[in-house]
């Protein structure tokens, strides 16, 4: 079943529990991703704790319990998704379209970059640039999309 569908046939459920069935994983809890994502970022004062590391080991199980690097990719890619999804969720829901809601509510507001120089800069995110472009363009765009129009019975953009 493509995530479209997936979607649609569990509008009540977190999307990252969505996407981590899509990706053929079961028992995912949003709780145990969210709490591994308050630790992954490096510019969060967020650090490591018991909760994370269980966290951790409770995601490596529901990716079939190898500590290797198709677990961490699989663990990346519910994180990154994570918040993003469900905020992207939200705003639709709040602004009406996925167009407004890019506009007025991306649900990644800015990203971080370092430049030549190696100072960090911040950059603002919306409208067409809200998934990134270019060579950081998010690699997610399509899947996010059809997961938030799935859960809310629109169209498959």
């Amino acid at each position: 079943m493509g995530l479209f569908h997936l979607a649609a046939a569990n509008p009540a459920a977190e999307p990252v529990v969505v996407l981590a069935e899509a990706m053929g994983l079961t028992g995912v809890r949003a709780a145990a991703v969210a709490a591994v994502a308050r630790a992954y970022h490096p510019h969060t004062a967020a650090e490591s704790t018991p909760e994370t590391d269980r966290a951790v080991a409770e995601l490596v199980e529901c990716c079939g319990g190898a500590a290797d690097e198709r677990t961490a990719a699989r663990i990346c890619l519910l994180v990154q998704a994570s918040a993003a999804t469900a905020a992207l969720r939200a705003a639709v829901q709040a602004h009406g379209s996925v167009e407004a809601a890019l506009r007025l509510a991306p649900p990644v507001p800015h990203t971080r970059r370092i430049g030549q120089d190696g100072a960090e800069l911040l950059l603002e995110l919306s409208g067409d640039l809200a998934f990134g472009a270019g060579q950081h363009a998010c690699p997610g765009r399509a899947h996010a999309l059809a997961l938030v129009a799935g859960q809310l019975g629109e169209d498959c953009p």
